[in-house]
């Protein structure tokens, strides 16, 4: 560079192609990393992390303390009705595979272990239907829709593992 008495360093441009590519990188790269923020938790940690954000919510999302503590039970009681079906669900799996190794399990045995199972996941269920409806009652319609994704990602993400 030619020394024309100015201290100015002129910097080479840099084509607008280019730094729109690695723009994009960057945000394809930072939205990768946040959408799998959860992905990688085992399954406890992960109905945690998705019970506290929802907990986390209610205070900013509902302004009558009364209402946000129906809701913060509900949500209790939500968190306990996945952990016990978790138990359930692993119980039923083991015994499964325990009555599948076995040569002389009966068709029956199998039936049974299935309708047992299924009465128990019936009756999580509903009682999930309650918890929801009762949340659903304790908010206005406003409260809820900034809530109801933090149950539906807790739900889904229940369900995916």
């Amino acid at each position: 560079m030619p020394d024309n008495g100015t201290s100015e360093v002129v910097m080479p441009r840099i084509p607008t192609v280019h730094r729109v590519r690695s723009l994009l990188l960057v945000v394809i790269l930072a939205c990768v990393a946040c959408a799998s923020h959860h992905e990688h938790l085992p399954p406890q940690e992960l109905l945690k992390a998705n019970i506290e954000a929802m907990q986390e919510a209610v205070p900013s999302k509902i302004s009558d303390p009364a209402r946000a503590a129906r809701v913060n039970k509900a949500i209790d009681a939500l968190r306990q009705q996945l952990l016990s079906f978790d138990s359930v669900q692993a119980t039923f799996q083991s015994n499964i595979r325990a009555l599948n190794a076995r040569p002389d399990a009966t068709r029956s045995e199998f039936e049974t272990l299935v309708k047992q199972f299924d009465e128990k996941r019936i009756a999580v269920r509903r009682r999930l239907f309650e918890l929801h409806s009762e949340m659903i009652a304790a908010t206005t319609e406003a409260e809820w829709k900034d809530l109801s994704p933090y149950e539906q990602r807790l739900l889904t993400e229940t369900e995916e593992r």
